[in-house]
């Protein structure tokens, strides 16, 4: 009797699991993408947002998570709400997220670099607007503030990687050093012509996650992670 209500159970939690799972790596990352509009909300000037654009490529769609067009340009931000150790570098095609387990042991997952997801992001944003280089475009990827970045180091210029809290530093040093480029009538033309992109249906969106999930079965493993300091930890300081 104990045995089949053990293992009766252990069945329903399996079932409930594969329902359920998608949901709850969605809520995550819909999360965190509401910590980051939450962070947008503080910013200065004129602007405008849209949050999951499906814009068309050559093999069907990639998704942007947040698209800001504000006076100085076009801020594509690629939000990753994770609570490991990340480790990466700009050329590497894959980066870790590792999580301590014991004292002397871990679990760690590899994603695909998310500097190179954007780049995927722009090359089609660009395509999709028919856009020069003329019109600035900012790379974004803000990880959680509860993770911990570890010798990550950007040389690409208007490519940022950091915590949540640090987008108002990193839009202050874009203020800095660059002139306003876009109109209030440009951020709204640009916002009309990609606003049609949010909607899409939920057979578009299942092909979508099908396609990331096979392509990043290619991708390869991810170097070791280093055991070096962290890239300083997130402040909510001005």
């Amino acid at each position: 009797m104990y045995w089949d209500i053990l293992i009766t159970g252990f069945i329903v939690d399996c079932i409930l699991y594969k329902r359920f799972k998608k949901r709850i790596w969605t809520d995550k990352g819909v999360i965190g993408e509401a910590d980051v509009h939450r962070e947008i909300r503080k910013l200065p000037g004129h602007k405008k947002t849209l949050t999951n654009c499906y814009i068309p490529t050559d093999e069907g769609t990639t998704e942007v998570d947040i698209i800001m067009i504000n006076e100085l340009g076009i801020f594509v931000i690629e939000s990753k709400n994770y609570s490991g150790i990340i480790c990466g570098k700009e050329d590497d095609r894959m980066w870790t997220e590792v999580f301590p387990v014991y004292r002397y042991d871990h679990r760690d997952f590899d994603f695909y670099n998310p500097i190179m997801q954007n780049e995927t992001h722009i090359k089609w944003l660009k395509a999709v607007l028919e856009l020069d280089d003329s019109t600035p475009i900012y790379s974004i990827v803000l990880f959680s503030n509860d993770c911990e970045l570890r010798n990550i180091k950007i040389l690409a210029p208007n490519v940022y990687v950091g915590y949540q809290v640090w987008l108002k530093h990193i839009f202050r040093d874009i203020v800095h050093m660059n002139e306003s480029r876009l109109t209030k009538d440009d951020i709204k033309s640009i916002y009309r012509q990609l606003e049609p992109y949010t909607h899409v249906s939920e057979k578009e969106r299942e092909a979508h996650i099908e396609r990331i999930k096979n392509k990043l079965k290619t991708n390869g493993k991810a170097e070791k992670c280093p055991t070096a300091s962290p890239t300083s930890k997130p402040s909510t300081n001005s």
